[in-house]
């Protein structure tokens, strides 16, 4: 497994790449951009959990990004989740120039 992707490198200056951890917080960057949705928080108590409500791994050259969220009961479900996934798929291809990717948005709970 993969904890970084190689970035086309214009100006050909040296190896250019992306770790994993950028990729989370473009997610969650784009996340917040949403109205009616939330990431949804450990519920753990402990110091150090392994449990991640965004999860960005990188298999055979392809992004794959899982993300739990709470939706207010105030919004469509489906519209929200559209708008989650053409928001990510946006801001990732626009911060990064990376396309081969897939977004798995999993509703944990409504408020």
């Amino acid at each position: 497994m993969q904890e970084y992707v190689y970035i086309q490198n214009y100006a050909k200056r040296g190896t250019l790449a992306i770790s994993e951890s950028v990729f989370d917080e473009i997610v969650s960057i784009a996340v917040s951009k949403i109205n009616g949705v939330k990431v949804k928080k450990n519920q753990n108590n402990f110091i150090f959990s392994l449990h991640k409500p965004i999860v960005c791994e990188i298999k055979n050259g392809q992004l794959i990004v899982d993300l739990q969220v709470i939706i207010s009961s105030q919004v469509s479900v489906n519209e929200v989740c559209m708008a989650l996934q053409e928001e990510i798929a946006y801001a990732i291809s626009s911060m990064t120039e990376f396309i081969p990717f897939s977004v798995n948005v999993k509703v944990m709970g409504i408020e």
